[in-house]
Order: structure tokens, then sequence, then C-alpha cells
């Protein structure tokens, strides 16, 4: 492995600095990396962010060097984009950190995306998934998806914004998910659903299916429980 693909997975590492364990199972580094990931992740958060956007410039796929990007997040998952692109609407590229095998990963994503807009329907965001073949220089082959920039609020902190109609899309999208899959939609994080000012539903985040399991605490209880209590429904789990 080279100096350049040490520190590419350096940085990587650093920049999930919430998910430390799992971005340290994900790249296969040498010991001798260890103390420069620490030394990356004691960084200021805005130097790791542009790091992060450095890191990338070779891995994105052109039209995301075509105008102003902006990091939204990053993480064990993925690092998120906007980009303000000069001749389209704002849109988010995601660029998906690899969960082993890029092309069984990137099947596996597309599947799941599918059965998420068989049960919600339009509340899904359009998704374009991409591959970028691995350039010189760089670790690996590049992989994410593209989606409409979505000026919302996090639906789940507030609730009240959204119409009824809207929330009961979400609630009866979740009970057919739960019917015929036998799993639930991410909603354990706030920001997966958002709302927008007309009150409509956006899920940007498809990701990955929930098992029932522990799905009545945390989060994702609570987040269950309260669109139910917007669509005046009973509760999806008993």
């Amino acid at each position: 492995m080279s100096y350049r693909e040490n520190l590419s997975y350096c940085i990587e590492a650093a920049a999930a600095e919430l998910h430390a364990r799992t971005a340290a199972d994900q790249y296969a580094r040498p010991e001798k990396t260890s103390k420069l990931i620490a030394l990356l992740r004691s960084l200021p958060s805005p130097v790791r962010l542009k790091l992060v956007e450095l890191n990338d410039q070779k891995n994105l796929p052109a039209i995301a060097s075509q105008g102003d990007r902006t990091i939204l997040g990053y993480g064990c998952e993925a690092v998120v984009y906007k980009i303000d692109h000069p001749t389209t609407d704002p849109f988010v590229l995601k660029r998906y950190r690899s969960r082993g095998n890029v092309e069984t990963d990137m099947s596996s994503r597309m599947a799941t995306y599918v059965t998420y807009r068989q049960s919600l329907g339009d509340i899904i965001v359009p998704t374009v998934f991409f591959q970028v073949p691995k350039q010189q220089k760089t670790p690996a082959l590049t992989a994410g998806c593209i989606q409409p920039y979505i000026p919302g609020k996090p639906f789940f902190l507030n609730p009240e914004l959204a119409l009824q109609e809207e929330v009961r899309a979400l609630y009866d999208g979740t009970a057919a998910m739960l019917e015929t899959h036998g799993a639930l939609p991410d909603f354990a994080n706030d920001n997966n659903v958002l709302v927008d000012d007309e009150g409509r539903l956006y899920d940007v985040d498809t990701g990955g299916l929930k098992p029932l399991t522990n799905a009545t605490t945390g989060a994702m209880g609570r987040n269950l429980d309260l669109i139910a209590e917007y669509a005046g429904e009973r509760q999806l789990i008993c």
C-alpha cells in the first residue's frame, strides 16, 4: 500500500469520528498508520472536513467538480455533499464508504431502494446510483448516489409542520413494508425524513431496512409512535 493510499485511508477513518470502531474494522491498514489517524482525528472539525473534500477530489463523478461543494455530513456510511451547480438545481451527492465488495454493496443498496419505493412511493426522494472506476493513485472504485436537494427540516423534530395526509401516507407505507417484508424503514435517525415549507415529506435515506428487534425502543420506537400519533392511527408496533 502506497503512502498516498495510507493517507487516504487515515483521512477516511479520522472523518468517521463517531464510528471509530466500525471505521477501523472497515479499512485494512498497517498498524503504523494508527498514530496518524489519531492526529487527524484531533484536528478541528473544519480542518477535517477540508481534508475529506480534498481527499475526494479524484473520487467523485465529473459533475461534482462543476459547482461549489459543501459537506452536509460525514460518518461511517457516507460523505454527503450539497452541490450548487451553475446550470442545474442544487443536488445532493453521497459518496459511500464501501461495506466490502463495491458491486455487491451497490446491488444491495439499489434493491433496498426499490423496496422503499414500492412501499413508500413518492415520499422516497428520486435517487440515481453511480460508480466511478478506480483512478490512478486513488485507493479504490468509488460508488454513491445523487438526489435532489430538499431544503427541509427534520420531520421527527418538527412533526407539526407536516400535512396530515403526508404523515398518513408515511404511516400506510411503513405498515405496508412491515406486512410485505417483515422490516421497517430506517427512522432511527431524525434527519432521514424531511418536511418542506409546504408540509410535504421526503425520505432521503434508504440505506437499510430495520428488523423488528428493538423497534419499540430508542429513537426508532419514539419516531414510529410519532408517525402514528400525527397520522391519527394506532401504534404500528404493539
